[in-house]
């Protein structure tokens, strides 16, 4: 957490730790009060546009860098483990909860460990064996439930790729290069980060300014 965090304490997109203290029994971690996550949030709110999910894309991708670039992976990504925190009208997301995220040092550079909730679960993850492109299936899942206000099904995945999930296109493209079984197909982190979807979303509110 104070890796990702950075040694600053700049980034403010994932959830400040504070200090820990340990007895025989017990090891207790102090973090930062946050107002929901964001399963309730969207219970509450209702399903996400284009310009809301590239909102909270370009914040979560502040944390997504730092870990990318320490090999650091979440290995449980899912819409309980981002947090919103209020502030002056705006929306904080933070990514939370690192309990089984890992750095990525094994000779064969892969993980083998079961670990996430079923539901955001890679593919590759229930064979146990699998690298840090777990987290972007699970980031395309999140996307989704957001969008649609469901996990997709089998049946959709499988046919992901001809499916307009969104208007925009580069949105749509962005879900359907997340959403593969094959991690060897699916998108690379740095194809995430450069993807079009953040590139002309970026010059469209640029030019609306």
């Amino acid at each position: 957490m104070e890796k990702v965090e950075g040694e600053n304490k700049e980034n403010k997109n994932t959830v400040k730790y504070y200090e820990k203290f340990e007895n025989e029994n017990q090891i207790v971690i102090i973090m930062e009060l946050c107002d929901i996550d964001l399963l309730k949030f969207v219970s509450k709110k209702g399903p996400f546009n284009d310009k809301e999910i590239y909102e909270l894309l370009t914040q979560l991708n502040n944390t997504f860098k730092i870990m990318y670039e320490n090999e650091i992976y979440h290995r449980d990504l899912s819409l309980n483990n981002i947090l919103i925190k209020f502030e002056n009208d705006k929306i904080i997301y933070k990514l939370s909860d690192y309990g089984v995220s890992k750095k990525l040092v094994t000779l064969k550079n892969k993980f083998s460990t079961k670990t996430g909730k079923p539901d955001y679960m890679a593919p590759e993850v229930k064979e146990g064996q699998y690298d840090g492109k777990c987290d972007l299936w699970s980031l395309g899942i999140v996307i989704y439930i957001l969008i649609k206000r469901k996990n997709p099904s089998d049946e959709i995945i499988d046919k992901i790729s001809s499916l307009e999930l969104i208007a925009n296109t580069e949105l749509n493209n962005l879900i359907q290069r997340l959403l593969v079984k094959d991690p060897e197909q699916r998108i690379s982190w740095d194809e995430y980060f450069d993807h079009p979807f953040f590139i002309n979303n970026k010059i469209i509110l640029k030019l609306k300014i």
